[in-house]
This record gives C-alpha cells, sequence and structure tokens, in this order.
C-alpha cells in the first residue's frame, strides 16, 4: 500500500511539473528569441567604435605616479621594492608627499576659483559659427546692439594664427538677458557669420577677467608640432 502511494506522489509530480512547464510557453519563447538574437548579432571587431585617447606624456605618468605613491605613504601601507624604488626616483618620501601637498593646493584653488565664476558670472552663453576674423571687442559691441545685458564677451582664437576658432562665450547680467540672447539662436547675418548664428547656455563657465591673449599685444604660445601621418597603406603593412 505503502508502495503504491509513493508512486502516486511520484506521478503526480511529474505531473505538476509537465502543468508548469505547459503554463509557460512565453518564457521558453523569450529566452530562444534572445539566444537567437545574440548569434545573429555581428561581433564588433577588437579596436571599432571604441574611443581612442591619447597617450599620457612623460610628465602626465609621472604626476599619476606621485599622485598613487603619495597615497600609500600617507595610509602607512607597506611599500613593496618596486614602489620604493619610485619613491626614490622622485626625490625621496618628503619629495613625494610636498609633492601631493602642492596639488591638493592647485586643486583646491581650482575649485574656488570656480566657485567664484558661478557667484559672480552664472549667466554666460555658448556663441559658435563666428568668422575667423571675429574678435572679442567686435563680438561685445554686435552682441550689445541686439541685448543691452551683455557685460563681456571672448572670442576663443587660435594659438598658432591668432585667429579666432569659430565661437566665444558671451556673459549676461540676467538669467532675462541670457533667454534674450538664447532667442537669437539661429539668426543669419549677426557678427559677420555667413550662416546661422548658434547661441546656447554654457555649460561649461569661464572667467571673463582673465585675458585670452585678444587685444592685450599677447604673443600666441606656441604649440608642439604633431608628428606627420602615415599613409594608410603604409600604415596597416607596418600593422
Amino acid at each position: 500500500g505503502s508502495t503504491t502511494a509513493e508512486a502516486g506522489s511520484t506521478t503526480a509530480e511529474a505531473g505538476s511539473t509537465t502543468a508548469e512547464a505547459a503554463l509557460r510557453p512565453d518564457q521558453t519563447m523569450s529566452a530562444n528569441v534572445a539566444s537567437a538574437d545574440a548569434e545573429a548579432k555581428p561581433k564588433r571587431p577588437a579596436g571599432k567604435g571604441r574611443r581612442k585617447y591619447p597617450p599620457k606624456s612623460a610628465k602626465a605618468k609621472e604626476a599619476s605616479r606621485a599622485k598613487y605613491l603619495a597615497k600609500k605613504l600617507a595610509s602607512g601601507d607597506e611599500l613593496t621594492e618596486a614602489q620604493l624604488a619610485g619613491v626614490e626616483e622622485l626625490g625621496g618620501r618628503e619629495a613625494v608627499l610636498e609633492r601631493e601637498a602642492k596639488r591638493k593646493e592647485r586643486a583646491a584653488a581650482l575649485e574656488r576659483a570656480k566657485a567664484d565664476v558661478k557667484r559672480d558670472h552664472p549667466h554666460q552663453a555658448y556663441v559658435s559659427g563666428l568668422p575667423a576674423s571675429t574678435t572679442s571687442e567686435g563680438g561685445l559691441a554686435a552682441l550689445r546692439a541686439e541685448v543691452p545685458g551683455v557685460t563681456h564677451f571672448v572670442a576663443v582664437r587660435d594659438r598658432q594664427t591668432d585667429e579666432c576658432r569659430g565661437f566665444g562665450f558671451a556673459v549676461l547680467d540676467s538669467q532675462a538677458a541670457l533667454d534674450a540672447l538664447v532667442a537669437l539662436d539661429g539668426a543669419e547675418g549677426l557678427l559677420g557669420c555667413e550662416g546661422a548664428l548658434k547661441v546656447s547656455a554654457a555649460r561649461k563657465l569661464m572667467d571673463p577677467t582673465k585675458s585670452r591673449g585678444d587685444g592685450d599685444g599677447a604673443k600666441p604660445k606656441p604649440r608642439r608640432p604633431r608628428p606627420p601621418r602615415k599613409p594608410k597603406q603604409a600604415a596597416a603593412e607596418d600593422a
């Protein structure tokens, strides 16, 4: 009698499992569709579609290593032989800690400067589509003729050619003036533009009191020349 009862319970469990599988066909179908989509989706070749960052300079690598070693020294962690050798290359323990203290001081000063600009000049606009002949003085006069609330305008210039790079920043005295300037987005003929002027609220704020080398007689800073590019065919052969 007990054997028959056990067999009956086993048959009931098997039936319930079959019933559950029959009641969930959508889950099985969705899993099959997902696996089929994964197989059909082409794999991205290595190196394709990924953002390429320029390699770090020797100075940047040294600064990163000094920051890491200073953190290890400050925490009291035991350093490896390679890390101890790196500390000696940078001038010793005191030199590494002093370097990190100066870095933190510069970072704090930068944050204070950003906070000051956000407090004193919170209403700024990004203006693009400018011709190469645009100057800060000329741009300020032209924008003030349209929106009287413009207090500063800086045309960002190329350090080699000293020409406008096609964009600049305008500082305004109120949110209403900023809205009025942004309303000029798409206007043609302003600031000597051949096409439509593009105006939007600036995401990053700049300090209008700092000189950008426009109108102050400053010479353009020399830029490090880039190495010549290899032709595509030669680059493929080298690879």
